[in-house]
């Protein structure tokens, strides 16, 4: 709450989310709302649990699936989520039509979904929904994945103008994650 970069930085994306309306949005996407073909078959995933959705900015929902994700990489380094955050990124690019010649457009929705996605880390910390993840972590982890992800989260959301491609928010992961300075005493 101190911290006025992080206050001005979650009240714009506050701003943002109120009021683009750009498209229909899941509204509470996270990897336990997707559904993928047991013992890597083939065909499509499938989304559930759609309850909350409205229309509103396309950034959030990849922003928050991102945030749960980031949460698995916050527990130790893990190149397997990170690759996943990686394909999450281009795969929603790419299914994104309009965004695939503009470079522009796309700079932006990744801002946004930086932003978005530390908002997520944040609430989920201090709010009263928690992520299962860390939950079931024992605790001297738990510490550790915590204070790395509000790390995380408050560089995402203040410096998310800067962040101009997937491997700059990466890079912020693995940077945190690796920080001695989050673990627990």
């Amino acid at each position: 709450r101190a911290d006025a970069a992080l206050c001005e930085g979650v009240l714009a994306m506050r701003s943002t989310f109120l009021m683009t309306k750009q498209c229909l949005v899941h509204g509470d996407l996270h990897t336990g709302s997707v559904m993928v073909p047991a013992d890597g078959g083939t065909g499509p995933a499938k989304v559930i649990d759609a309850e909350f959705a409205f229309f509103g900015p396309a950034a959030f929902d990849v922003g928050s699936f991102v945030a749960n994700l980031v949460f698995a990489a916050s527990l130790g380094p893990s190149p397997e989520v990170h690759a996943m955050i990686h394909a999450v990124w281009v795969t929603y690019v790419g299914a994104t039509t309009p965004l695939k010649s503009d470079n522009a457009a796309t700079a932006e929705m990744l801002q946004l979904a930086c932003g978005f996605c530390g908002c997520e880390l944040i609430r989920r910390i201090v709010g009263a929904a928690h992520v299962d993840d860390l939950e079931k972590a024992p605790e001297a982890i738990k510490l550790t994945a915590e204070k790395t992800a509000l790390a995380i989260g408050c560089r995402l959301v203040k410096g998310r103008e800067g962040i101009g491609s997937i491997d700059a928010l990466l890079a912020i992961v693995q940077e945190e994650v690796g920080n001695p300075a989050h673990a627990s005493l």
